[in-house]
């Protein structure tokens, strides 16, 4: 996991900022670690798939960045 701590600092601090409910709920169960982790696990693996097809790393980080790690923000509501 050393290698996505980056990846889960921003997470955390996103998720936290953008994410309250979510986050509240997931350190309240005891998984927030472990959702991040997955987070982190689920963007490497879409990115690298997408770099073996031929898109530029940069690009695919853009692509996948906001599905696992940089949610939209909650809705008020």
């Amino acid at each position: 996991m050393a290698m996505f701590s980056n990846w889960i600092r921003d997470a955390r601090e996103h998720w936290k900022e953008h994410l309250p409910k979510m986050y509240s709920e997931y350190e309240r169960n005891g998984v927030l670690q472990q959702k991040l982790e997955e987070a982190a696990e689920q963007t490497f693996d879409e990115v690298y798939d997408l770099e073996r097809s031929g898109i530029s790393p940069d690009e695919a980080w853009q692509m996948v960045r906001e599905r696992y790690l940089f949610l939209p923000e909650e809705k008020p509501y």
